[in-house]
């Protein structure tokens, strides 16, 4: 059962859908075609608390952890990191993007 978790800090969603975000996150977990359906789940989670390098409060992050089940073979792992990708790739896409402190993932 995969879990993909976003974090994120609430001044990045001036910039970005987060709801949409999570439907592409979680439907490219499906697309994938090798995790079970019924068994994904997508969370988003709003960070009110957080503190990046320099404490300035314009810093912004998005981390975005994608657990799958210990003794997955090679193939799952990768598709796993297909979906961070491209998570990563839309949010990148987006024009006022460049002043996000951080962008992980996990």
């Amino acid at each position: 059962m995969p879990h993909f978790i976003m974090e994120f800090s609430p001044n990045i969603e001036s910039d970005i859908d987060i709801p949409e975000l999570m439907k592409v996150i979680h439907r490219e977990a499906i697309e994938t075609g090798v995790f079970p359906k019924g068994g994904i789940r997508t969370r988003a989670v709003k960070s009110d608390y957080y503190l990046i390098a320099d404490e300035d409060p314009n810093n912004r992050f998005i981390h975005l952890t994608a657990k799958v089940g210990v003794g997955r073979d090679l193939e799952v792992r990768d598709k796993r990191q297909s979906v961070s990708l491209t998570c990563f790739a839309i949010i990148y896409s987006r024009p006022l993007i460049a002043n996000i402190s951080a962008l992980a993932l996990r």
